[in-house]
Formats: structure tokens, sequence, C-alpha cells
């Protein structure tokens, strides 16, 4: 990335506007609703999307653009050309992120927007408080979702968010506005040779590294779409692919270091949010799993054997490996986890590793289980566990 903080772009009518923001939007299809990301963008007078093109031409994009009565031509709008050969998102947007010259800096899926004033609010926000990110609220399908789970009083409105008692670790997109010589000096940068769970590092080193971040959770949000058939997030991949991102954070020295409270929050997301999510995933009728506390483990992707013949030979070994990894780091981390949820883990844990048969009866074990065993934990001294299921699902359901 280039140092410059500001940037100055000139306007139709011959005059000159600073840009504050620089978005960044990879687009890989021109079946993505790009011109509609870019919109939301240009809604902001002071923000300017950069489009990434990657893996095809400015000329099929900026013909996207036009379709969607956006002027490929506009000032604030910059067209670049990017190919690595790769079906990941990293190369794009960290090529967009460099591109960057402004003083703040964002990431935008090409079938994704902000809503109206959502950019102009996190602005104000940020330059107000002198924030090193602000956290956008997300809505999906029309529903607000609570992400990162804050805690219900207003310290939000004048405090920044402390990443343990506010639940930062299940934000696992930096989704917002981030300052960019905050990314420059923390040295934030997406995960290369992964197709999902690249954004992962980028933001609990954010989170847990004493930068001030910031979240209003009435402002207007960043809007997750819901249209796109292809969206690499979404679709089924290899256990080593869609895992790649949690095994490679648990490798990094620097979570090691964090201190036990960072690293058990972040290991309970993990196991909560991935480890079992993936085992959830691979099991018809298993695949939501336990909603008690408001988070979907996964979606299926189809019937599966009674055998588990979706599962190849190397994977529930994987599987345990890393579950492993985030235990060892911190072994309090399952002590908060419901009943059901530790159940599954005993399976997936288990020494030699489980045969494909067995992971898919625990999986189906959890998903049948009743509402006591989905919240209720080993211990009832752990019942009140700020990561608990209780906890978490009475705060679900508060305003």
């Amino acid at each position: 990335m280039t140092t410059s903080t500001t940037t100055s772009v000139a306007t139709n009518d011959g005059s000159s506007r600073e840009v504050l923001l620089d978005v960044v939007i990879a687009v890989h299809s021109p079946t993505r609703r790009v011109d509609r990301a870019v919109a939301s963008v240009l809604a902001c007078r002071q923000a300017r999307a950069i489009v990434v093109c990657h893996g095809v031409g400015i000329a099929t994009i900026a013909d996207r653009l036009r379709e969607g009565d956006v002027d490929p031509h506009d000032p604030r709008v910059r067209l670049l050309g990017f190919q690595d050969g790769l079906r990941s998102p990293t190369g794009p947007f960290t090529y967009g992120l460099e591109a960057a010259t402004s003083r703040w800096v964002a990431l935008l899926g090409s079938d994704d927007t902000f809503a109206r004033r959502a950019l102009d609010r996190m602005l104000a926000v940020g330059q107000a408080r002198g924030s090193d990110a602000v956290v956008a609220p997300l809505r999906q399908g029309g529903r607000r979702l609570k992400n990162p789970l804050v805690r219900p009083t207003t310290s939000w409105r004048t405090r920044p968010l402390d990443p343990v008692r506010d639940r930062l670790a299940s934000r696992s997109a930096p989704l917002g506005i981030l300052r960019r010589a905050t990314v420059e000096r923390l040295g934030l940068r997406l995960t290369e040779g992964l197709r999902t769970g690249e954004d992962l590092e980028f933001s609990a080193r954010l989170w847990f590294s004493g930068a001030r971040i910031d979240h209003v959770p009435s402002d207007p949000p960043y809007d997750i779409g819901t249209d796109a058939p292809d969206r690499v997030t979404s679709a089924e991949r290899a256990l080593a692919d869609e895992l790649g991102g949690v095994r490679a954070l648990a490798a990094q020295p620097w979570v090691a270091d964090l201190p036990a409270s960072a690293r058990r929050a972040l290991a309970v997301t993990m196991l909560r949010v991935h480890v079992l999510a993936a085992l959830a995933r691979r099991v018809d009728g298993a695949a939501a799993g336990p909603q008690v506390d408001g988070t979907a483990a996964g979606t299926s992707a189809g019937p599966v054997p009674a055998d588990g013949g979706r599962w190849a030979d190397d994977e529930p070994a994987l599987l345990g490996d890393v579950a492993r990894a985030w235990v060892a780091l911190a072994p309090g981390a399952l002590a908060p986890l419901s009943r059901a949820d530790r159940d599954a883990l005993d399976v997936v844990l288990s020494t030699p590793a489980p045969g494909a048969a067995d992971l898919v009866a625990a999986a189906r074990r959890r998903a049948s289980a009743n509402r006591l065993a989905t919240i209720v934990p080993r211990s009832l001294a752990q019942l009140l566990d700020r990561e608990g299921t209780l906890r978490r699902y009475v705060r679900y359901r508060l305003p």
C-alpha cells in the first residue's frame, strides 16, 4: 500500500472532492451484481470503488456496470485487471488493498451492498472517535444478524469494543471500515492459497491487537447478498479447504502469545462455529445442528450414505487434528460448550481417529439432541459462562 492518507478526485462538474475511503470489490464472474455493489459505494460522496476484475475482462465488467446504470468512467470508480489462476478471493482483494490510497479502506463482496448511509455513518464514527476500525452491523435476507454479540449495555455508544467481553472472535470477516495506517502497522494480510477462511487471521489479528474497534449496532448495515448462484463461501469443498484457515490460524505464534482469555474466546469460536459446522455439513439431516444460540452450523449439501461415504479417507483424522490444536491452545475452551457439542467433540477428538460412520452417528446425535442437552454444559458451574450457550441464547433474544 502507498503511504498517502488523502485522495482527491475530479467530479463531472470540474470540481474536486476528497476521497476518505477506498472500498475494494473483487469480482470473478459477470453474473455477479457488481453494479449494485458499486452503486452502494458511490452513494457515499467520500467513498471510491476499486473493482478488481479477477479472471474476467475489464470491458465485460464495465458493460455490467452500464447495465445497472453505473458509469464505469465515473472518477470514483477504478477498474483493475487481475489474473492469478486461483479461485480464491485473497489475490484480488490484496491487489485492491495495495492499490488503495485513502485514509480508510473496506472490503465488499461483489454480490453484497452497503445500506443507504452505512458508509457515511461509519466514517463519522471513525473520524469522531479515532477508531482503528468500525465494525458494520450485518443484515442477511432482511434480518439483522447479532454478530458480534456485544454486551447488552450502552458501552458501545461511548467506548470501544472489548474483544473478549464483546465476543469479537465470532466476527470472522473484517466487514466495516479499517484505518489503512492500522492495516499497514499490524501487517494485516489475507491468507494466501485459501478458497475460504482467508480472512480469519486478518480479522483475529485486528480484534486482539489492542486497536480501537468501534461498533454501533443500530446503524445502517452491510447487506450480505443471497442471490448469487456461485457464491464461493457457501460452496461444498474438501475438508482441508474448508478448515484451512482455521488450521493456519492455530499455528500462528502470535495466537499462542495471546492472554488466556483471548485464546479461549478464539478456541471456543473455532470449535463451535468451524469444527462442529464442518462435521454437521457432511451429514444429511444434521447439517443445521443445534440452533438455540442463534447461529446455524452449516447448510446441507445433499444426502449422505449411512456409512459416511462423503468423508475422504484422511478427513476424520484431519478434523481431529484441527480440533486438538485449538484445545491445546486453550484447554478451557471445552468447558462452556453444551453437552450435545461436547459429546460430538469427544468423538472428533478420540484416538485413534474415528471412522466416518462414527462421525456421522455423532453428528446425527447432536442434531437430534433435546433442548436441555443443547443448552446445558456438563458442569453446571459453567452454565453462565460468557461463551456458554445459555447466555448466548438469552443475549440473542434481548434488544
